[in-house]
């Protein structure tokens, strides 16, 4: 027979020491929200947090170090002859690339390899458009646009989610409690 356990949220504003079983804390890092999710023995493993997605994106990263600057093709293939170890350098003039139709791009080179990998190409265009100047622009106001959408929109499942239901600490599906939160300290 199969068993199962109650999972408990947490709304913490830092990771406790002890952590609960069987939980999963939310920890208050402004801007962000982190999120950790204990084990039966209430070991945390971090769930997509700023910390793991920053140690990923340094490891990457580290094998880049700095972006380099090359006015065109011919400069950005002597720049690798002169660089010992991995970098990003942006193109200003990428048109030889036929990647590129016009403007700059940006490659990584890989040392192991002794290859540029085009990454992305930007071209550059200066454009004002001023709202009044659109001919046949809408002439609603954002008052007007809400009240259409509220007395025409159907959606699709809200039989389902007026079942839904939140009463303080607990939220309900049906009357049957969802979740509800061990501690809210935010």
């Amino acid at each position: 027979m199969a068993t199962t356990s109650e999972i408990k949220y947490f709304k913490v504003n830092s990771l406790p020491p002890i952590l609960v079983p069987d939980a999963v804390y939310f920890v208050n890092n402004p801007p962000y929200t982190e999120m950790y999710v204990t084990d039966a023995l209430g070991n945390a493993k971090g769930a997509g947090n700023s910390e793991m997605i920053t140690s990923l994106i340094n490891t990457f990263l580290a094998d880049f170090n700095t972006i380099h600057y090359a006015a065109n093709i011919t400069a950005r293939d002597a720049l690798a002859a002169t660089m010992q170890r991995s970098f990003l350098v942006l193109v200003f003039d990428a048109s030889d690339d036929p990647l590129v139709e016009s403007g700059s791009a940006l490659y990584a080179y890989n040392e192991a390899t002794d290859e540029f990998t085009f990454i992305s190409d930007f071209e550059s265009q200066n454009l004002i458009i001023n709202y009044t100047d659109i001919q046949g622009r809408p002439t609603s106001s954002p008052a007007n646009i809400d009240d259409a959408v509220a007395k025409r929109h159907e959606h699709n499942n809200l039989p389902i989610l007026q079942n839904i239901t939140a009463s303080g600490d607990v939220l309900d599906y049906n009357g049957f409690p969802v979740m509800r939160w061990e501690q809210k300290d935010w």
